[in-house]
């Protein structure tokens, strides 16, 4: 069955609005080169954390503390004001 209609629009606002306080991220300059090339990966590429890992010859737990670091940022919501 379909969702509602009301359900829908708020899916999309919330993809919207996901959206903008990324780029707003990553324009910011709060986050490194690498920071960066990780949340594109993460977020935007669908990679796993291993996968980046793997890419980058570093450590699975390395990744992962640099995506929540991250996360944490987005979610203050400082960025998106």
């Amino acid at each position: 069955p379909e969702p509602e209609p009301s359900i829908t629009v708020l899916y999309r606002e919330q993809r919207r609005m996901a959206i903008r306080a990324a780029k707003t991220l990553l324009r910011s300059g709060k986050l490194s080169p690498t920071q960066k090339q990780r949340f594109i990966a993460y977020f935007f590429c669908g990679k796993s954390i291993s996968e980046i890992a793997r890419n980058e010859k570093t450590y699975r737990m390395k990744v992962w503390r640099g995506l929540r670091s991250i996360t944490r940022l987005l979610q203050c919501g400082e960025l998106v004001r």
